[in-house]
């Protein structure tokens, strides 16, 4: 029930904090806000757990840095303020599993980037549905999309990616289950590779293309 903030309650003097969490951010209840302008929570550890059942959480800028993963558990991560942004960093990966990362703010997958989910809508750039309900989102076309979990059917989610419209590079099918299914909801070229470990893909009338290996030669 406590409150952690940057700033005094009802006061509109703003500080700033940086939190670099361990293994784990643990949050039961309690108040838990970050609104001034350079306030930040850095995810830079090589596997970070968010376990969050409760609280009011106002989350500022959230980094998660190059070669660090963040697992999310619960169904919310706080809520993303107005003009603050959730940026996954190149080589990071953002394992979602059920939670929904909402509020006003844009996230930003960065390229070669992964971002994996369990939700059973997956991943969307104008709806307010799947794992990702932000005011603004940029996906990259050189980033990895991971789908995951018991969920079936599965839906790819409709996402529009940067700057090459339908590209991804590498696309992932972990499913819990070989009967499992994934269903392609748009095109989708893949640059690198398809990494079909377990479930199934129907394509839904949809394309899924994957880019031509190069034939060397030597004379």
């Amino acid at each position: 029930k406590g409150y952690l903030s940057d700033h005094l309650p009802g006061k509109n003097n703003k500080g700033s904090a940086l939190f670099v969490p361990g293994s784990l951010m643990l949050i039961r209840s309690g108040t838990f806000y970050l609104k001034g302008a350079n306030s930040m929570l850095m995810f830079a550890a090589s596997n970070t757990i968010w376990n969050q059942s409760g609280g009011d959480i106002i989350l500022p800028d959230i980094v998660v840095a190059s070669g660090a993963t963040l697992n999310l558990s619960g169904d919310k991560m706080g809520v993303l303020a107005d003009k603050k942004q959730f940026v996954v960093k190149g080589d990071a990966t953002l394992n979602t599993c059920n939670t929904i990362i909402s509020g006003n703010g844009k996230f930003i997958l960065e390229d070669f980037a992964t971002v994996s989910t369990e939700n059973g809508e997956g991943f969307n750039s104008s709806l307010q549905n799947g794992a990702i309900q932000t005011g603004g989102v940029h996906f990259s076309s050189s980033a990895n999309y991971v789908y995951k979990g018991s969920h079936t059917p599965q839906i790819t989610g409709v996402f529009l990616t940067h700057p090459n419209e339908g590209r991804v590079n590498n696309l992932v099918i972990s499913k819990s289950r070989i009967s499992d299914v994934v269903i392609l909801q748009q095109p989708i070229f893949i640059n690198g590779r398809l990494d079909q470990q377990r479930g199934n893909i129907n394509k839904n009338s949809f394309s899924l293309k994957k880019k031509k290996k190069r034939k060397s030669v030597t004379a």
